[in-house]
């Protein structure tokens, strides 16, 4: 049986509405109310960041000045936002019928191996980027030039070395908190398995979900954008209540990407033949 990226869709919506209530007050949590806190905590940045990239000097100046700050915050908000989803996982079983504090200590239990997970998956992309731009980064350049063929050659390692395995390892979430599979590499192999002969369906079903997130978010600040601008002008409220919006937009789209990950993980189990 090949994966259903419809059934999938439908059943994962079907979830969120069966468990709105729960989905919205454990998501709010660990999704909104980081971004929310991540913005707060660097609003002055955030206006600074605005000004520094009308000036090329002044965007390196900035970077070099307060990049490590910026990314810090982000991989701060990421890490609670992971977190959420775990527990989120573990809350969406039938099997175990979790309690909010049981799936807080699974997700605890859990964090560390997705840590692993996610570094697994950047040495793999950094390796196919590597391979890639070996065997036909040159190639592509002689034929194409430099600009369309560098662009070329890092949409191919993203491809190889990044969508691909992250469909491949997308399981491994599950894995963690719902097959007691919290060894990161045993968990990566297990998740390998499941999605034997799935990969590639995978990668284009997440690469569709990835766009229309984006284009989400994009379409909600184009709408809104202006709106809060008029209202707060171009200063600090405005990249607050810019934050706001985001929040909500991250709440929806973490939720979606959970109810999705564990509807996948049940099809795919099932094909498997695993306990889901």
């Amino acid at each position: 049986m090949k994966f259903d990226s419809n059934r999938c869709w439908m059943e994962a919506l079907a979830d969120i509405r069966a468990n709105r209530d729960l989905l919205l007050t454990v998501g709010a949590f660990f999704f909104l109310l980081p971004t929310l806190v991540s913005l707060v905590l660097t609003a002055d940045l955030q206006v600074g960041l605005a000004k520094a990239m009308e000036n090329a000097k002044a965007m390196k100046a900035f970077v070099e000045q307060h990049g490590s700050t910026l990314v810090l915050a982000t991989s701060a908000e990421l890490l609670v936002n992971a977190f959420g989803m775990l527990a989120l996982l573990r809350l969406l079983s039938d099997r175990y019928r979790s309690t909010v504090g049981q799936a807080l200590l699974a997700a605890l239990q859990g964090i560390p191996g997705l840590v692993g997970i996610a570094a697994l998956l950047m040495l793999i992309f950094l390796a196919a980027l590597t391979v890639v731009a070996i065997t036909l980064g040159s190639l592509l350049i002689a034929v194409l030039g430099e600009a369309v063929g560098g662009i070329v050659t890092a949409v191919v390692a993203l491809a190889v070395g990044g969508l691909y395995p992250l469909a491949r390892l997308s399981m491994a979430p599950p894995a963690l908190v719902l097959e007691g599979q919290i060894n990161p590499l045993r968990a990566a192999l297990w998740s390998w398995r499941v999605t034997r002969g799935n990969g590639v369906a995978l990668a284009l079903f997440y690469f569709l979900l990835s766009m229309a997130f984006g284009m989400v978010g994009l379409v909600t600040m184009l709408l809104f954008g202006p709106l809060l601008l008029a209202v707060a002008g171009q200063g600090m409220v405005f990249y607050l209540l810019a934050g706001v919006l985001n929040g909500l937009v991250s709440l929806a789209k973490w939720l979606l990407l959970t109810a999705v990950l564990y509807r996948a993980y049940r099809q795919l189990t099932e094909k498997a033949g695993v306990a889901a």
